[in-house]
């Protein structure tokens, strides 16, 4: 059976195993790449984002392809763009369609009533995926599979989640060139792995707190790969692919530490790469620094979310103080790490003032870049419950969790005016990297800030801050995937493809194949 997978916008690892697992079994697997491009961020307007929209061209790719069954992995954000995807293909050419991700998983019951979606995968999907492919393949196309939602007729068959994957070292290795045949050869620069699955918390807002649910009584949530089996998949990777950089995708890196000093013992000799991880306040200190370095980590990054500490303990979940926040950052400040944090704004709750604060902070306790991310509810979460509970969302906001119209509907409880202030609050926030701390006082003081377009700066902040930096300190960042220069060139690239797309179809027609 030949399997082809939605690839949105980026490179998706979980895409990547299921690959390996299905060829694994002896099947044939293909990705089919839409960019995205413009969608949001500083890049979005409308008529850009009309004239690079591939969707249409993808769906061409997919009904003259020769696969068997179509695969999306989804997250609430694209679910309703997945869907029309799928429906678009289905009207051309009745492919079986499968659907997995987080959303798939927080809300099987909504999306397996979706007539354009055959099969719905809950949770991990490696072991699912092989038993679908090998029932399809024999004709059996009603057989109920653990993991495995589906219709038979007006009947919904739900199969209860198998016992996770314990044993992360018996899996093989993600398959990159499914993404990497479809995608643009520069993002083939840096490559992304994992050293682990699930996390040690279960923060309001994420869906690990759903899935410790989902896999209550099924095994260790929170599980991680010996440091021998990811350095057999680095050097097969080194060998295979010309990357400059690794990224790895870990909730939480550093949180074993027997593990990390193995790790930076047998990276550095074999490996060698300077690489981007995402750490957490309450498992760094002096001895995990030094450790980080010897292995030759180039960037960390700590979650923070919210600088008021009761925000993040009765809201978010989290437990690291403000203090272990602090005390973080002045440890790896020193060292020729790149350290940069995750925030969020417009949290239940919020309010402009808060926000001010958070800026005012960052002033005082500098970080080489900060990531500002408006917040986004997902369903089934526990701060979706949080916030139900204290009027910041309505059951009908709920319910557009859920199932999501096709109109995308605001759930966010700020108005127009509170975001756009929060954009410029953001882009103070930034500035912190680059601008002099008396500098950024003056602008917060008074709300001089006002003055600042309520436009996203980000990519152009964060190229002069990692200039100055690297000229200063010797610091550099890990470049992102798609960095200011490369999504220009994504654009070109992609506008001419879509352009020579429709000459062909104008003058030559589009053959199809009968459905």
């Amino acid at each position: 059976m030949r399997v082809g997978f939605y690839i949105p916008a980026f490179e998706h690892l979980g895409i990547s195993y299921l690959s390996a697992v299905l060829e694994q079994a002896g099947h044939e697997t293909v990705g089919f790449m839409d960019p995205l491009l413009c969608k949001e961020g500083a890049f979005h307007t409308k008529s850009l984002e009309r004239l690079l929209d591939m969707e249409s061209y993808v769906v061409d790719q997919i009904v003259n392809s020769d696969v068997d069954l179509l695969a999306f992995s989804v997250v609430t954000n694209n679910f309703i763009h997945a869907c029309r995807v799928a429906r678009s293909v289905k009207a051309q050419r009745d492919i079986p369609t499968v659907f997995g991700g987080i959303h798939c998983s927080s809300v099987p019951h909504r999306v397996v009533e979706k007539p354009e979606i055959d099969y719905v995968v809950v949770g991990e999907g490696e072991g699912a995926m092989v038993d679908l492919a090998g029932h399809l393949d024999a004709g059996e196309t009603k057989a109920e599979i653990p993991n495995i939602w589906l219709k038979d007729g007006d009947r919904v068959v739900s199969s209860a989640p198998r016992h996770v994957i314990e044993d992360l070292d018996s899996l093989p290795f993600p398959n990159k060139d499914v993404f990497y045949a479809a995608a643009p050869s520069f993002l083939q620069r840096h490559y992304m792995t994992t050293a682990s699955r699930g996390c040690c918390f279960a923060c309001s807002y994420c869906n690990n707190s759903r899935m410790r649910r989902v896999y209550e009584g099924k095994g260790r949530w929170r599980r991680r790969r010996s440091v021998d089996n990811l350095m057999a998949e680095l050097l097969q990777a080194q060998e295979k692919y010309s990357f400059t950089d690794i990224r790895f995708w870990d909730e939480v890196f550093i949180d074993d530490r027997d593990w990390l000093e193995e790790f930076a013992e047998k990276y550095p000799p074999a490996i060698g790469k300077p690489f981007f991880c995402w750490g957490h306040a309450r498992f760094i200190d002096e001895d995990v620094v030094a450790t980080l370095e010897k292995a030759g980590c180039q960037e960390l990054n700590i979650g923070v979310e919210a600088v008021q500490e009761e925000t993040r303990r009765e809201l978010l979940r989290r437990t690291d103080t403000t203090d272990e926040i602090i005390e973080a950052f002045d440890l790896v400040r020193p060292t020729r790490m790149w350290l940069s944090t995750g925030n969020i704004v417009a949290l239940p709750g919020q309010t402009v003032e808060d926000v001010a604060e958070m800026a005012a902070f960052y002033n005082e306790h500098r970080v080489d870049r900060t990531w500002v991310f408006f917040f986004r509810y997902y369903p089934n979460t526990a701060i979706v419950d949080l916030a139900l509970e204290q009027g910041y969302l309505t059951p009908e906001d709920a319910e557009n969790l859920e199932d999501p119209p096709e109109r995308a509907v605001s759930i966010s409880r700020s108005n127009k005016s509170d975001n756009q202030d929060m954009v410029r609050l953001a882009t103070v926030i930034y500035l912190t990297s680059l601008l002099p701390k008396g500098l950024v006082a003056r602008i917060l003081k008074n709300d001089r800030w006002r003055w600042i377009p309520a436009f996203n700066l980000q990519p152009f902040i964060a190229i002069a801050a990692a200039f100055l930096k690297r000229i200063r300190f010797g610091k550099r960042p890990t470049v992102e995937g798609y960095s200011t220069s490369r999504y220009v060139q994504a654009m070109i690239q992609y506008g001419a493809r879509k352009a020579a797309w429709k000459l062909r179809r104008r003058f030559r027609g589009s053959p199809r194949r009968d459905a």
